[in-house]
């Protein structure tokens, strides 16, 4: 809803003295070339102390289903942490945001792959197995950074980043039955939703934004806003905390909305994706088995907060709000599971728990409409971390705990998440539709 016309609405923005524009317009130049030169030289510095094993990046390992096909990705890296070059970068104290252009160059991720079909193992038991090289070509990453005031210094907070890699080539090795005959087979796409790197797209990028900010913080909070602005501090100090609480302001309560509508539908629980897999017994046998689960769910939903102070930008167009939310309790698991694997036959239930998980949200009001329209830009997990996963009645077979926690977090990363963030995105839109949002950000 938006009961204001493009006639009747004044900006968003809060005035700003011309002293302190004045002040940003000076030093802005000289604050951009001084963050853009100590980055690259952290950057430096981080590469020439770093031990070999410290450039690896791990990932978790994935689990997906094509038609009939079970694919399993295990030991995962990034092998090696990228040399971020910046392109551009520009400051806006007044929007307190950075807008970023930068080069990662080439990306690698490694790791192990095992592919079976469900259907073919009950008549012609075999698994495929190898390695496999993810290789993204020239990534970039362009958007914008939130920014905040800390004591005497600028912290970054909220990343509003798009990455993209000019092509993504997909190689699998592997040796040929009763020979050392080594087998390489490539394919290379444009998007990487046309490739099997979609699995853990989520996951990269999170890590290289992890990567990016460890940078970034590293030398932003070396600049004293103090010495920047001397006596204007105290008013950008001020226009700060003004776009902080017009921000906060907005998702609190479009959050309440949407959690009231959560709870009126009863999506606080919801049903989790069975779980199949076909598994390897333990070295030396090699016969297989199977797990599968059913009565699973994901909660809770109606614990959705606000993990932090929330970005206001605001430009000739539009406002744009963002940053991230979490569920406060997150549960995963399935009441009941059946597992087999030669005359072992075993069942219970397997209880997850995610103590660590970021919603990232994003809100845009468009100011050329002839109504100020509000729109649901992105609402998407950044991360989940810190998850315990606990299974009973495993019996004989225990020795599969350790790969129960990796298929249920290989389901949770691409099929759970993407139940979760639909509803979350539907809650929103409809508490979105019946509020009026800029009406919140006039005061």
């Amino acid at each position: 809803m938006c009961s204001l016309t493009i006639s009747q609405q004044r900006t968003f923005e809060m005035f700003l003295s011309s002293e302190l524009r004045e002040t940003i317009c000076a030093v802005t130049p000289k604050f951009e070339e001084n963050l853009k030169r100590a980055f690259q030289n952290e950057g430096f510095r981080r590469e020439n102390l770093a031990e070999k094993k410290d450039r690896l990046h791990p990932l978790d390992d994935v689990l997906f289903t094509v038609g009939d096909n079970i694919i399993e990705l295990r030991d995962l890296k990034l092998t090696k942490t990228p040399d971020f070059r910046i392109s551009s970068l520009s400051a806006d104290f007044s929007m307190l945001t950075l807008h970023v252009t930068i080069n990662l160059g080439n990306l690698r991720v490694e790791g192990d792959y095992e592919a079976n079909n469900k259907t073919l193992q009950y008549f012609f038991p075999i698994v495929h197995t190898g390695k496999v090289r993810i290789t993204f070509e020239n990534v970039i990453a362009t958007g914008r950074i939130g920014m905040f005031i800390k004591e005497d210094s600028f912290i970054v907070e909220h990343y509003d980043l798009t990455y993209t890699p000019r092509d993504v080539t997909v190689l699998v090795l592997y040796k040929e039955e009763s020979s050392d005959i080594r087998v390489e087979n490539e394919i290379s796409r444009q998007k990487v939703e046309d490739t099997i790197a979609l699995t853990f797209w989520l996951e990269l990028k999170d890590t290289l934004t992890n990567l990016l900010h460890r940078q970034l913080q590293a030398v932003i909070v070396e600049e004293s806003l103090n010495e920047l602005f001397g006596e204007n501090d105290t008013e950008l100090r001020t226009h700060a905390n003004q776009l902080v609480l017009k921000a906060n302001r907005l998702v609190d309560s479009l959050l309440c909305t949407a959690k009231s509508e959560i709870v009126s539908e009863g999506a606080r629980i919801l049903e989790a994706p069975h779980l199949s897999v076909i598994f390897k017994g333990r070295h030396p046998c090699q016969q297989q088995g199977l797990l599968e689960a059913r009565d699973g769910y994901i909660q809770d939903l109606s614990t959705l907060s606000r993990c932090n102070n929330f970005s206001f930008y605001e430009n000739e167009k539009e406002v744009i709000v963002y940053g991230c939310l979490n569920m406060r309790e997150f549960k995963y698991g399935y009441e009941h599971y059946n597992g087999r694997h030669v005359k072992a036959l075993v069942g219970g239930s397997i209880r997850g728990m995610i103590y660590r998980n970021k919603i990232f949200l994003k809100l845009s009001l468009s100011k050329s409409h002839e109504h100020c329209l509000t729109q649901l830009e992105t609402i998407q997990f950044r991360s989940v971390n810190d998850i315990e996963v606990i299974v009973s009645g495993l019996g004989s077979l225990s020795w599969l705990a350790r790969n129960v926690k990796t298929w249920m977090i290989g389901n949770l990363r691409n099929e759970v998440l993407i139940i979760l963030e639909n509803k979350i995105r539907n809650a929103f839109e409809y508490a979105i539709e019946i509020t009026d949002c800029p009406a919140i950000l006039i005061d």
